[in-house]
């Protein structure tokens, strides 16, 4: 059977963004789309899929000359911008010897050589996937833009050694602040927002024609009016209607959250201004190991509440936002959903100086340096002015207009209008590709 499109699922937590969101409604209705899953998919998707394991991958060599590729862009990416391996957790884990390896071999005509090499001797396409997309033969792949995506790399690689058009939609934030496209070269890339096709273009190369804005099909939920969910949500998590409630959703990276959870307890008890405020606590369910500098039980903190992190459902999720009034956090892309509520958040970003991750370089990448000035992220930089800054925030959250002000600022990170992301997706892609879907046969 052929299919107009394929859609590209490398794992699970895709199903959720791409399928379960409904972003991809429209597009069903109008096309016959395919779902090309990874071995590593568990779900099962709407209608027509195929699981295709790809050949490349197969040996131990393969997957050791795919992690190095990379590894190398990685590193090449830094050196273009004059970042080091801190920048992100990725290039901080690799063993001290390998950071300096790569470090050498991104040298320009270094790099360049061996990135002809990936592109068109080792990595030029996979024989498996290739078969596959020679047989539907789609008019179009779409694949995720998500970090260090193999899965998605080969399809795209594969579809444009074959003719196939293909266009990638950006799955994190800070896709382009840290990593950029690296070794995909797709037509057509979907981004967030204004910020981030700024990002693409200023700091990643990216030609502006090949970009469009679309918004994150994951936050179209968020954009529904929430006032009248708020007093049912409140008594399912146990809050009281009066008390002013942050949510504290902890990060994935190595960073002693716990420790600034404390700190901000003790805050909340010094403070009678404060007296109504409560603290719920949601770690990330993801996280990585981490060293703490002091032993904190979060349940025994008596202003802090604990969320149950395994509760994913949408419905606990849109309880969440409509409970709270604000968030706090170490830079989880909570603040996100937060600020399309029109709530706001205090970021924190300094060093906690017991993970070997500085945690201060959340701040200091591009995704977030560009939001200087928005009211809907204030960023502490500085441990000594933790307890101030909170002070501080939670007497501002009484500002006239604010929400408004908030759903205003953050169309630019995320953005949204009438229309669903399905429907401003479908009709981009009808724009781009619309001539290679009518083509017969």
């Amino acid at each position: 059977m052929s299919a107009r499109i394929v859609v590209v699922v490398p794992h699970d937590v895709i199903v959720a963004t791409l399928v379960e969101s409904g972003a991809l409604a429209e597009l069903a209705r109008e096309h016959a789309l395919v779902y090309l899953t990874s071995p590593a998919v568990k779900a099962r998707l709407p209608g027509a899929q195929e699981t295709v394991a790809p050949q490349a991958l197969n040996s131990r060599l393969g997957r050791a000359l795919d992690a190095h590729f990379w590894n190398l862009s990685l590193f090449a990416y830094y050196r273009r911008h004059g970042l080091s391996a801190s920048t992100s957790l990725k290039g901080s884990s690799l063993p001290k010897r390998r950071q300096l390896a790569y470090r050498t071999l991104a040298h320009p005509l270094t790099s360049g050589a061996l990135s002809f090499l990936d592109r068109n001797v080792f990595f030029a396409r996979d024989a498996a996937l290739a078969e596959f997309l020679r047989r539907r033969a789609p008019r179009l792949v779409i694949a995720p833009a998500s970090a260090m995506d193999s899965y998605s790399h080969l399809v795209v690689r594969s579809a444009e050694q074959l003719g196939i058009a293909t266009a990638m939609l950006v799955s994190h934030w800070d896709y382009f602040s840290k990593k950029g496209l690296l070794r995909v070269e797709p037509r057509r890339i979907y981004v967030w927002g204004d910020d981030m096709r700024r990002s693409a273009i200023e700091h990643n190369g990216v030609a502006p024609a090949r970009l469009g804005v679309l918004g994150a099909p994951q936050f179209d939920k968020y954009l529904r009016p929430l006032d009248a969910r708020r007093d049912d949500a409140r008594r399912r998590l146990e809050i009281e209607p009066a008390q002013r409630l942050l949510l504290f959703p902890g990060t994935s990276a190595p960073f002693d959250e716990r420790a600034v959870l404390a700190t901000l307890d003790e805050t909340i008890a010094q403070d009678p201004a404060l007296r109504d405020v409560r603290l719920l606590y949601r770690p990330h369910p993801r996280a990585w190991a981490r060293k703490s500098a002091r032993e904190v039980d979060p349940a025994r903190l008596p202003n802090v509440r604990l969320d149950d992190p395994g509760q994913t459902s949408e419905a606990h999720y849109l309880d969440l936002m409509a409970a709270i009034d604000a968030v706090v956090s170490p830079f989880s892309t909570m603040t996100l959903e937060a600020a399309l509520c029109g709530k706001p958040s205090l970021c924190i970003g300094f060093s906690d100086r017991v993970n070997a991750w500085d945690f201060a370089e959340a701040t200091n990448t591009e995704h977030i340096r560009s939001l200087a000035g928005r009211r809907w992220l204030t960023v502490c930089a500085e441990r000594s002015r933790v307890p101030a800054m909170f002070r501080e925030f939670v007497a501002g959250l009484g500002e006239p207009r604010l929400a408004e002000r908030i759903r205003a600022e953050v169309r630019s990170t995320v953005f949204y209008n009438e229309r669903s992301y399905a429907a401003r997706l479908a009709e981009r892609v009808g724009a781009d590709f619309g001539d290679a879907l009518r083509q017969q046969g």
